[in-house]
């Protein structure tokens, strides 16, 4: 057996008729309107590249290439900037998805519904409670007068 499956025999009969091949895909190539030189060896890394950018695992690809090192299948495959930006963007939306932000209800408005004096009272003695809390817990001095004088005016 040789690579990829196929027998001794097989391949001696391929290769015999190499330049068939050669000849039919460079007629192919011609037909679609290739410029440049198409081989089956550079049809071989093309097949690499879009494999890869299909998803295929690169352990898979080298199995099915038939490689015994992973650096020559890596060899094989290109990667260019736009598969690049593609990962990359894909890598982003699968963070997104896992740690998706949690959607919180909006609080109550901060102004109450009517302003009678009890509820402006009620709202003075809040903040001035807030300001004692947070007065206690300042080192520097001038933000606790600035807090001082706050307190005192409410």
């Amino acid at each position: 057996m040789v690579r990829a499956g196929i027998s001794l025999p097989a391949l001696l009969h391929l290769m015999g008729h190499a330049h068939i091949h050669t000849s039919a895909l460079a007629q192919a190539a011609q037909r679609a309107g290739c410029t440049g030189r198409v081989t089956l060896h550079r049809l071989r890394h093309t097949y690499a590249t879009e494999m890869v950018r299909l998803g295929i695992s690169l352990p898979a690809l080298m199995r099915i290439l038939g490689h015994k090192d992973i650096n020559m299948t890596l060899r094989y495959v290109e990667v260019v900037q736009l598969d690049l930006q593609r990962e990359f963007h894909q890598a982003r939306r699968n963070i997104a998805s896992l740690h998706a932000i949690p959607q919180l209800p909006l609080p109550s408005p901060a102004v109450p519904a009517h302003t009678d004096l009890p509820t402006i009272r009620e709202a003075i003695a809040t903040v001035r409670h807030l300001l004692q809390l947070f007065h206690a817990e300042l080192q520097d001095t001038a933000p606790a007068v600035n807090f001082d004088a706050l307190s005192k005016d409410c």
